[in-house]
């Protein structure tokens, strides 16, 4: 009893002392964390994001070579930043930079993550990964078989993210990293069924699971967010019919996680934090609760051809360019403070919608709640 109270105790400390500097780096629009898009194409086709079809018209030519991104890392290293993400579309057609690029950060002392559909992730490209000194991997699973594939739009998806799991857990062996998280999108496609991963994940010896809810801006809010009179391209849009939850559905989902929230394992933990944070209505409207925007003053976002944009949604905002202008001459330029403050004044609509702000915009309150959700309640164990 006396270990539990030490250890929730340092946790509790290191916890609000995250906090506090998070929340000191907020007003200093100093950047910690870096977002890097390797390319906008993808190799699949979600229901819930519209960025493959953009991708369908990438100028792959233009996109930043291995020299360029190291340039890059070079200096959001100087600047401080701990942590860097791999993003697309698909990083994986990008493996000529991923790679390399993975292993130079770890040189650094960075932290890096990349999040991926597996459908180009073979073993080859698994040992190389692991090899290159990756922390992290999420894998996005919605569903078992036949559910993740329709959510994802191709077939042979589930097939190819059970190979890939598989060999990560071969080739890793007794290695602590890279850590194998799954991310799993909650929407009306998934809503009956998304638990059938808790089981699979601790089958197949998975880290973590993070539940989120899916995100979907209206077209009105869209044309609603303009900044001196350009409109954001959001990915995350309706396709065709809704797939955000109705009443009873929503009802149903928050007493699922009520549920799931009991389940007593040790592996793998379980987060659903970010829609506990969401309400009933908010599951309806698919609205989030934002009340400010870290994204935008402490996360560094970079689009395939070296643009630093104003966030993931607003991305043809162009703060400006790195083969242009150096990165620390950008940052807190007039075109980024501008921005800020349009979205400080609550002019940039699309933000009430912003499912990434679940993730990346949580407040000092949200996070002691998720520290009981997870740290507490499993010293009470």
């Amino acid at each position: 009893m006396k270990n539990k109270i030490i250890k929730t105790t340092q946790i509790l400390w290191r916890e609000l002392k995250r906090i506090a500097e998070r929340e000191i780096n907020f007003h200093l629009i100093r950047p910690t964390y870096a977002i890097l898009f390797l390319t906008y194409r993808c190799t699949s086709k979600c229901k819930m994001c519209a960025m493959w079809q953009r991708g369908k018209n990438a100028n792959i030519k233009d996109e930043l070579s291995l020299d360029e991104w190291k340039k890059c890392i070079d200096e959001l290293a100087t600047m401080g930043i701990s942590t860097i993400e791999f993003f697309g579309g698909d990083a994986l057609l990008r493996k000529d930079v991923l790679i390399p690029l993975i292993e130079y950060a770890h040189h650094k002392g960075i932290f890096t993550e990349f999040p991926t559909n597996c459908n180009l992730l073979d073993r080859e490209t698994i040992t190389k990964i692991i090899d290159a000194g990756l922390d992290v991997i999420w894998i996005s699973l919605d569903g078992i078989e036949e559910t993740h594939d329709t959510i994802r739009g191709k077939t042979g998806t589930f097939a190819r993210v059970h190979k890939a799991i598989t060999e990560l857990q071969q080739i890793k062996g007794q290695r602590q990293k890279p850590k194998i998280n799954i991310n799993c999108v909650i929407s009306k496609l998934n809503l009956y069924t998304f638990e059938d991963i808790i089981p699979y994940a601790a089958e197949m010896n998975i880290d973590a699971i993070d539940f989120e809810y899916v995100g979907q801006i209206p077209l009105e809010s869209i044309y609603k967010s303009k900044i001196n009179g350009l409109i954001p391209t959001p990915f995350f849009i309706p396709q065709k019919d809704s797939i955000l939850l109705n009443e009873k559905e929503a009802r149903y989902l928050k007493k699922k996680l009520q549920q799931i929230r009991k389940i007593s394992i040790n592996k793998p933990r379980i987060n659903t934090t970010k829609i506990d944070f969401l309400s009933t209505k908010n599951l309806i409207n698919g609205q989030f609760p934002n009340k400010k925007c870290y994204i935008c003053r402490n996360i560094v976002t970079i689009d395939p051809y070296g643009n630093v944009i104003g966030c993931l949604h607003f991305n043809n905002y162009l703060i400006g360019n790195i083969k242009q202008t150096p990165l620390h001459l950008i940052w807190r330029d007039h075109k980024h403070l501008t921005f800020i403050k349009a979205q400080t004044e609550g002019r940039i609509d699309i933000c009430k919608f912003c499912s990434n702000g679940v993730l990346r915009n949580y407040t000092p309150f949200q996070s002691l709640q998720s520290l009981y959700y997870e740290a507490f309640k499993k010293a009470k164990k």
